[in-house]
C-alpha cells in the first residue's frame, strides 16, 4: 500500500510540475509576444514622427522666386509689412505674400496674388492683407469678394469666408513713431513700437533701387540686427 501511495504522489507531482512547466513556457511565449508587438509599435511611431516632423525651411520653388524677386524694381506699391516676431517676418507688396524664417535665413512661403485671381494693393480689384495676431494666420481678402486663409505652419492655404471683426489681428504700429534714418538706411513702413522693441522694413542706402536693398530692422535694448531678405546666400 505504501509503494501504491508512493508511485501515486509522484504521478500527481509529475503531473503538477509538467502543467507549471506548461503554463510558464506559455506565459513566456504570450509576453515575447507582447513585447515584439510592443517594439513594431514604437518603432511604427517612431518612424511617423520623424517622416512628420521632417519640413524643408524652404525649397527650389522658393529659391527660385526668392532670387527673382530680388533683381526687381519695386512696383508703384513699396513692399508692406504684415507681421515680425523673432522668428518670422511676414511681407507683401503687389505680386504677393511672402513668409520669411529669420532662424533658417530662408524664405518660407509664397502666395501668388496674380496665380489666385487677385490685383494688387490698389485700384478696382485691390487685394487685402491681415495677419493673426500670432502669425501663424495670413487673411487675404479682396475688393470682389475673393478670400483665401494662408496657413503659415502647414505652408498652405484655402478658399474660405471669415469676418475680420471677430479675429485678433497682428498691429502693424504701435504708437506714435516717425521714420528712421540712418547712415545705413531708411524706414519705409509704419514702425512696430511697443517702447522696448522698434521693428520695421528699410531700405540700404546702397543707391539700389530694388528689392537686392530691402531689410527688416530689430532694434531691441539697444541691440540692432539688420536682416537682408531679399539677398540670396546673404
Amino acid at each position: 500500500m505504501a509503494g501504491n501511495e508512493s508511485q501515486s504522489n509522484k504521478k500527481i507531482w509529475f503531473f503538477v510540475v509538467t502543467v507549471l512547466a506548461v503554463l510558464a513556457l506559455t506565459g513566456c511565449f504570450i509576453l515575447y509576444k507582447y513585447i515584439q508587438n510592443n517594439n513594431k509599435n514604437s518603432n511604427n511611431s517612431k518612424k511617423n514622427i520623424v517622416e512628420s516632423s521632417v519640413l524643408p525651411s524652404s525649397n527650389p520653388d522658393l529659391d527660385r522666386k526668392l532670387k527673382e524677386v530680388s533683381k526687381s524694381n519695386f512696383g508703384a506699391d513699396m513692399p508692406r509689412l504684415g507681421f515680425a516676431d523673432e522668428k518670422k517676418v511676414i511681407i507683401y507688396d503687389d505680386n504677393g505674400i511672402y513668409i520669411f524664417n529669420l532662424v533658417s535665413g530662408k524664405l518660407d512661403g509664397y502666395f501668388d496674388f496674380k496665380q489666385n485671381g487677385l490685383g494688387g494693393l490698389q485700384g478696382s480689384n485691390a487685394t487685402f492683407v491681415y495677419v493673426s495676431s500670432d502669425g501663424n494666420s495670413i487673411y487675404i481678402d479682396s475688393v470682389d469678394k475673393r478670400k483665401f486663409i494662408y496657413d503659415v505652419m502647414e505652408q498652405s492655404y484655402e478658399k474660405a469666408v471669415f469676418a475680420l471683426g471677430k479675429i485678433d489681428l497682428w498691429e502693424e504700429e504701435k504708437g506714435s513713431q516717425k521714420q528712421i534714418q540712418t547712415k545705413k538706411y531708411i524706414s519705409i513702413s509704419n514702425v512696430y513700437n511697443d517702447n522696448k522693441q522698434k521693428m520695421f522694413l528699410a531700405l540700404l542706402k546702397n543707391n539700389n533701387m530694388d528689392y537686392s536693398s530691402l531689410a527688416f530692422v530689430n532694434s531691441q535694448g539697444g541691440k540692432e540686427e539688420i536682416y537682408l531678405l531679399f539677398q540670396p546666400d546673404s
